[in-house]
């Protein structure tokens, strides 16, 4: 999941979910790299993928808490 992550790879991220029957994603961008450039946390490009697999009707929003939390739900007709 990492290297479709890292790869911004949204095919691989889609065939990950399913294969692994992956019911909810959970971003959490409270997390922080306390000495590091907080660009190494991915946050942008994350939530770039999850709007597209958002746009394929893969997964949707399904909780937000705050401006921090997010939770998504697949909608695959496997899970």
């Amino acid at each position: 999941m990492s290297y479709a992550i890292y790869s911004q790879n949204t095919p691989l991220l889609a065939s990950i979910i399913k294969k692994y029957e992956i019911a909810y994603v959970l971003l959490d961008t409270s997390v922080i790299a306390p000495v590091s450039d907080p660009k190494v946390l991915f946050y942008a490009e994350i939530k770039e993928l999850l709007q597209k697999l958002e746009n394929e009707s893969m997964i949707k929003k399904d909780a937000q808490f705050g401006n921090h939390l997010f939770v998504y739900k697949t909608i695959s007709p496997d899970i």
